[in-house]
């Protein structure tokens, strides 16, 4: 089972999410910021993948993947953003899926990172 941390600031967007992403059978722990979402991993909560909007109040998107890939060095990551200029990924090879998107762009993502065996 694929254990995702799912951070999005804005309340619909990461609530439609982990409910889709629930109901696929992963295993989804929302936060609302980079922050909180830090927070959990310093805690010790293991994740395998960290799906995170890359704009957000405090700490951002990169920044979080950085530390998140720091305390779990296996731990894949898809940034998610509404921004077209936002391409850069300080982890390389990271895929990024453009806002607004559908479930089954999220779906390719996650696929591309583990396959369709491990859901």
């Amino acid at each position: 089972m694929i254990r995702i941390l799912l951070v999005e600031d804005e309340a619909l967007i990461r609530f439609l999410a982990e409910e889709e992403l629930t109901e696929l059978g992963y295993t989804v722990t929302a936060a609302a910021s980079g922050d909180e979402a830090a927070e959990l991993i310093g805690i010790g909560a293991c994740f395998d993948l960290l799906v995170t909007d890359i704009r957000m109040p405090g700490m951002d998107g990169w920044t979080l993947a950085r530390l998140a890939k720091s305390a779990l060095p296996d731990l894949e990551v898809i940034y998610v953003t509404g921004f077209a200029g936002e391409t850069h990924d300080p982890l390389e090879g990271m895929p990024v899926v453009r806002k607004p998107y559908r479930l089954e762009q999220l779906q390719e993502a996650i696929a591309g990172r583990f396959g369709e065996a491990c859901r």
